[in-house]
């Protein structure tokens, strides 16, 4: 995939069910040297499982993971991701350096990695959606009813 990251991508994992407006959303924060872009739920109550993610006004996203508590965090990373053709190489390296350290880390701890080095990972906000990641038989249920809204 690393090739086609050059040309730019909205990366969506395969067991999210949203709608169209998270990557309209997406596409509409580009701009302004923004070069990665996650959609972040800000309106969910978390608990221990969701991918949370803590966010400076000032200097973009500054932590992801499941690991920390609930209270701690801006919102949660819903799996979708606006990458822009020039954070390419630099994502790569860092996803590279993630699995090679240990193969059995998610790859927003590449994008953890990448923060650690410095990079700028944006967020934005994708306001009061319904979506959801699916897990089990119940959060399918849920993800039929979602996708048949829209």
């Amino acid at each position: 995939a690393r090739d086609a990251l050059k040309d730019g991508v909205i990366l969506a994992n395969g067991d999210t069910v949203h709608p169209v407006s998270v990557e309209r959303t997406l596409l509409d924060a580009r701009g302004d040297g923004r070069q990665i872009i996650l959609a972040l739920d800000t309106v969910k109550q978390l608990a221990d499982e969701e991918m949370k993610v803590v966010v400076d006004p000032e200097k973009g996203m500054r932590r992801i993971t499941k690991l920390m508590d609930p209270a701690e965090a801006t919102g949660e990373y819903i799996g979708v991701t606006l990458i822009e053709g020039g954070a390419a190489e630099q994502l790569a390296d860092a996803l590279k350096a993630t699995f090679e350290r240990d193969p059995q880390l998610y790859y927003e701890d590449g994008y953890q990695e990448l923060v650690n080095r410095g990079f700028r990972i944006d967020v934005a906000p994708i306001g009061d959606v319904r979506w959801v990641e699916i897990d089990n038989h119940d959060d399918l249920a849920r993800g039929r009813e979602i996708a048949c809204q829209y």
